[in-house]
């Protein structure tokens, strides 16, 4: 599979950072490479200066997280898009500059403070919104960009899927599942990140029905893709409980969108989530009540099948590469 069309814009795409490495975007950086490199545009994944040896970087496209940016080579005829972007003034030589951020509709932390349900943004596809280079003001919350006259595009986003289209396995919705629910992803009890206390009710609901619940820490024991798919297909139920910061927030993240291409039901305590997924899920506030609605519907196949097209159809790098293609 082959887009000519996009190809013509950049001579190459390289990104930049957590090659090998067990961090957020190195899951990331690997869908855009996969789909890029499926497409048939010309990829690389590097770490640093010393791993470019002859590579011609003229006229490219860097996709790159700001905090790994240290030795990013900085050219006149290549765009940037920036994960994070912690200080704008290293890339004023740059052709472009397109800020990459989640999708959130409160979204606030060390770095961003806004909010994509009241900005103008144009609609490129499902997941997908593009602001446009403007002159104004915007509220940082570090001193980086406090007094920093941005001008440069931005792209709010949805992480979707790990598998590409081709690799959807419809027959997956039959997979033998176990009388266990596996969860692999961050548990965290403490900090701004907590989200034990939401996990709390799916845990004792699985207690009193008597369904071993097994958490895999990603950050001390990462999977492989191959064994994390095969982790969670294992499960009876997958699901996608989160955080109160996650759901006051609004983000829509990748978890669920992944669970539904490997074959399951999805289940989300997130709104948000649900609306992004136009309805292919099953929604519950509460962990227990999300966990009875997915038992009661895990032999639902249509639904799942269904809702395994939609994911392959609107939210897999692939839809995420062509988007971002279609605007730098």
């Amino acid at each position: 599979m082959t887009n000519h069309n996009h190809s013509k814009k950049f001579d190459r795409v390289i990104i930049w950072g957590h090659k090998n490495s067990v961090h957020t975007h190195s899951y990331i950086h690997q869908g855009f490479y996969r789909a890029l490199k499926h497409i048939g545009i010309s990829v690389y994944w590097f770490n640093s200066q010393k791993d470019l040896n002859d590579i011609d970087c003229s006229n490219s496209l860097f996709i790159v997280e700001d905090s790994v940016s240290n030795d990013i080579p900085i050219r006149e005829c290549c765009t940037y898009l920036v994960s994070y972007l912690i200080s704008p003034r290293k890339y004023t030589k740059a052709k472009k500059l397109v800020d990459l951020r989640l999708y959130a509709n409160n979204f606030h932390d060390h770095l961003y403070d806004y909010d994509c349900s009241s900005k103008n943004l144009i609609k490129i596809g499902p997941m997908f919104y593009y602001e446009p280079e403007t002159s104004e003001k915007v509220n940082f919350r570090n001193n980086y960009h406090n007094y920093y006259c941005l001008d440069y595009a931005k792209i709010y986003l949805g992480w979707p899927t790990d598998l590409l289209p081709h690799e959807f396995c419809l027959d997956s919705i039959y997979y033998p599942r176990k009388n266990k629910i596996n969860f692999a992803g961050t548990l965290s009890m403490h900090g701004e990140c907590e989200n034990f206390s939401n996990f709390k009710s799916l845990i004792n609901a699985c207690k009193k029905k008597r369904i071993p619940f097994y958490h895999n820490n990603p950050w001390k024991s990462p999977l492989t893709r191959s064994e994390l798919i095969k982790y969670v297909r294992d499960s009876i139920v997958a699901v996608d409980i989160r955080s109160k910061k996650h759901l006051s927030q609004g983000l829509v993240t990748c978890r669920v969108f992944k669970n539904i291409s490997y074959g399951h039901l999805g289940l989300t305590n997130s709104q948000h989530i649900y609306n992004a997924l136009e309805g292919n899920c099953i929604y519950a506030e509460d962990g227990s009540q999300l966990l009875d609605q997915g038992l009661s519907n895990r032999f639902n196949f249509k639904f799942i099948r269904d809702a395994m097209i939609y994911v392959s159809e609107n939210h897999t790098y692939i839809n995420r590469v062509n988007n971002l293609l279609e605007v730098l």
